[in-house]
């Protein structure tokens, strides 16, 4: 666990936005770019979350390169929901993102 530990923290000094990498159950995984029919899919859906959650004030929808940092993990799903009260915390410069606290 603590290699791990190692390896995580390692992932995370390294990692910025012009990166598509995830760091998984250990391993440093990188990924290729998306096919246009799942951009499209994303930013439609993206769009329409958004606006929605925008217009009723329930917090923050983002889509792609948001790192969401669970227990073991670091990803950049393709969408992500976080409530008022929590996104209101994030500054303007931060990267990882909890999603469990």
């Amino acid at each position: 666990m603590a290699e791990e530990a190692g390896r995580r923290r390692a992932f995370r000094e390294w990692v910025d936005d012009g990166v598509k990498a995830e760091f998984i159950n250990g391993e440093t995984i990188y990924y290729s770019p998306a096919k246009q029919k799942h951009l499209e899919i994303s930013r439609l859906l993206g769009g329409l979350l958004h606006t929605y959650t925008l217009i009723k004030g329930l917090g923050a929808v983002w889509s792609e390169k948001a790192m969401i940092s669970l227990t073991r993990n670091d990803y950049e799903p393709d969408l992500v929901f976080f409530k008022k009260s929590k996104s209101d915390k994030f500054t303007k410069d931060q990267l990882f993102f909890q999603l469990l606290i």
